[in-house]
């Protein structure tokens, strides 16, 4: 695949000129300031030689403007149409939140909703565990539809982690603490 920008009509006819007066490949190079390869891939092209060119394949159906926008998608993980066979899926790692847990939780917004100073003794702490090996839990994947799911393994042992601790509270944030890996309740 090419890297460099490719060569100007302009700098393609000075390449013909050159070469007609008998110039080497590696001296009309640093004449235009591009790569050997670029002058030696267009004096035995075909089309430089006079001959018809032919495109193997399939001949492409997007245009470049039609495929940005597809790239955008799939770079997101939204869907591309309804009538694909490919959809973006996450791992599954838990079971989904049950009426009686999403029940618990408006519960507990209607009791605290009107605490105002209250809030100024609070503070609220977590913790993750970052895999070494891998996601935990959070991968996600291209699933064809008439393919069979993909599973995501690890293994047995474990490639290590580590486990972060951090807080906030109405006067700000607490610095992050690195807890050992082997560390009970």
């Amino acid at each position: 695949m090419p890297t460099g920008k490719p060569l100007s009509d302009y700098q393609l006819g000075q390449v013909d000129l050159l070469r007609e007066q008998g110039t080497s490949q590696s001296r009309i190079s640093q004449f235009l300031g591009c790569s050997q390869s670029a002058i030696s891939n267009y004096l035995n092209s075909k089309t430089h030689q006079g001959l018809e060119t032919t495109s193997y394949g399939h001949p492409k159906i997007l245009t470049p403007r039609d495929e940005r926008p597809i790239c955008k998608l799939a770079a997101t993980g939204q869907s591309l149409t309804n009538n694909t066979d490919l959809e973006w899926r996450k791992n599954l790692t838990q079971p989904p939140l049950t009426q009686c847990h999403k029940d618990a939780r408006l519960e507990f917004a209607r009791k605290y909703m009107s605490w105002d100073k209250e809030w100024q003794k609070v503070i609220f702490t977590d913790e993750k565990k970052l895999n070494l090996d891998g996601p935990d839990g959070y991968s996600y994947y291209w699933h064809h539809l008439k393919k069979e799911p993909e599973i995501f393994s690890k293994r047995q042992a474990g490639g290590g982690s580590v486990m972060l601790w951090g807080g906030f509270g109405y006067n700000g944030k607490t610095e992050l603490a690195s807890i050992p890996p082997r560390t009970d309740s």
